[in-house]
């Protein structure tokens, strides 16, 4: 007889960053704020321009996550995102990680 394949449930971590520059805020995500993070470290002293703006990296004043948030897609339902707590999302994390 068979074995029925176990489903497994695919959870994400979803950032938000914040990257003041003089009296403006940007917000930018995850991709984002690792290009602006690559131009930093190999000494970049422009602007980085993204799809509709630019951010002058002389001019930044700080760069902080301004949320995290986590969901979970349900294996039956993959289209379907549920949010849930920090908790539940690491111990789904470590499920999947001894699953593996």
């Amino acid at each position: 007889m068979a074995q029925a394949k176990e489903l497994s449930t695919q959870v994400v971590c979803e950032e938000e960053w914040e990257v003041n520059v003089g009296k403006k805020t940007f917000t930018l995500n995850p991709k984002q704020v690792n290009v602006l993070k690559e131009a930093t470290k190999a000494g970049a002293r422009g602007i980085v321009w993204f799809d509709d703006f630019g951010i002058s990296i002389p001019h930044i004043n700080y760069i902080t996550r301004s949320s995290r948030r986590y969901f979970k897609f349900e294996p039956e339902n993959p289209q379907r995102k549920l949010q849930i707590d920090r908790d539940e999302y690491e111990s789904l994390s470590k499920e999947l990680i001894k699953q593996t």
